[in-house]
């Protein structure tokens, strides 16, 4: 049966690789740009724009457009890509995408008038508008009632129980924290709560900031300052082999941030390890026609409760084993690939369907960007680009 063809305007988090794996009738290509982390946090075949400069890439989604049925993005970078070329485009949405959107003035992203009047034009352009988790789907609704809640798909193939372990050089109690450095994840409030446990255990902490503009990795980075004395900071660790350090500690330490699992979150429990993240208690999920609240804990940002529950994960192996089963069965009800991929090829066909808006000129858009770019008087100091 010949599949539909999509080609991914990059791939935040691996979303599109994992999905890709569990699709039966659509086959997506994913062109990826270039970053100093490429081969760390992605996974799968990796092919890259030629060129670093928005419009030349433009140029290249141009010359290949008419071999693919349909795109996707997963960002910003790629939906301003998608909307220049006139492509129909759908947009999973991964969470710092739309918490943070281009075209709301707010103190994080620095752009102008112009600016955010084109990424609003944007956002508008977007043919479907899917959200991983439910807590991106609240962020969603701010600005559009389209949000279709899709789940957010763990690669079974990879991150299971029977993953082979790395050997660690362990001598005590020893927690993995995958997740970025940085205020935004909630780090400062896993140190505060450290520093008050009652117990012995070591944190292997990967040295990751978050780098979404100069001065935020410069404030995350003195987080480090006051590090406790029982963390560990070691490099980044591919996402080819994180599964292999997972089931090698004894509990993870994920974000304590966004009210709900994040992918670290979901691929560490699908591993059934113990994972301790944020859970806002507010947020409900149907499984088997009951409305639940997700298994994992805190269900507070308070350091003080979490460091009596990271006490609790130590000391108790029943508390341990009851958590990481929890946790497991509700990602393999929540974030099976397979009915995820099935609800996707729906909404794919729908939009195929329904594909007969028609598109003003890309050199008008073109235009619009170089004006909305150019407009930011801080760019006239800076290298041209385009």
């Amino acid at each position: 049966m010949k599949k539909y063809r999509i080609l991914s305007i990059g791939d935040t988090a691996n979303v599109i690789s994992i999905l890709n794996k569990f699709l039966k009738e659509f086959s997506i290509d994913i062109i990826r740009f270039r970053g100093k982390n490429a081969e760390i946090v992605e996974s799968g075949n990796r092919i890259y724009f030629n060129s670093d400069k928005t419009l030349e890439q433009v140029r290249e989604l141009e010359r290949i457009k008419s071999n693919y049925n349909l795109f996707i993005v997963t960002g910003w970078s790629g939906a301003r890509l998608a909307y220049i070329a006139g492509l129909n485009f759908i947009w999973i949405f991964t969470g710092d995408d739309i918490r943070h959107p281009i075209f709301i003035k707010d103190g994080i992203n620095d752009c102008n008038f112009f600016e955010r009047l084109f990424y609003r034009q944007v956002f508008c352009d977007v043919s479907a508008y899917l959200a991983l988790i439910e807590d991106t789907l609240v962020d969603l609704k701010r600005y559009t009632d389209k949000g279709i809640l899709i789940g957010a798909a763990v690669d079974i193939t990879k991150f299971n129980p029977d993953v082979k372990p790395i050997v660690l050089p362990k001598k005590e109690f020893t927690f993995l924290s995958p997740q970025r450095v940085s205020y935004e994840k909630g780090t400062h409030i896993i140190w505060d709560a450290i520093t008050k446990c009652k117990n012995k255990f070591k944190v292997l902490q990967v040295e990751w900031y978050d780098d979404f503009l100069p001065e935020t990795r410069v404030k995350n980075k003195e987080l480090t300052k006051n590090i406790p004395q029982n963390v560990e900071l070691i490099p980044m660790i591919k996402y080819d082999e994180i599964a292999s350090y997972y089931v090698a500690v004894d509990a993870i330490l994920g974000q304590i941030s966004i009210g709900w699992p994040g992918s670290i979150e979901r691929e560490a429990a699908s591993c059934k390890k113990p994972v301790l993240t944020y859970i806002n208690p507010d947020y409900k999920i149907v499984i088997d026609n009951k409305l639940v609240s997700p298994p994992f804990l805190p269900t507070t940002k308070d350091p003080v409760e979490l460091s009596r529950i990271i006490d609790e994960i130590i000391i108790s192996e029943k508390f341990r084993k009851e958590l990481a089963e929890a946790e497991y069965e509700f990602v393999k009800k929540t974030s099976d690939p397979h009915t995820i991929a099935e609800k996707c090829e729906d909404i794919f066909k729908r939009v195929l369907r329904e594909s007969n808006k028609k598109k003003t000129s890309s050199n008008i858009r073109k235009l619009f960007f170089a004006l909305s770019y150019y407009t930011n008087l801080k760019r006239l100091f800076k290298k041209f680009r385009l």
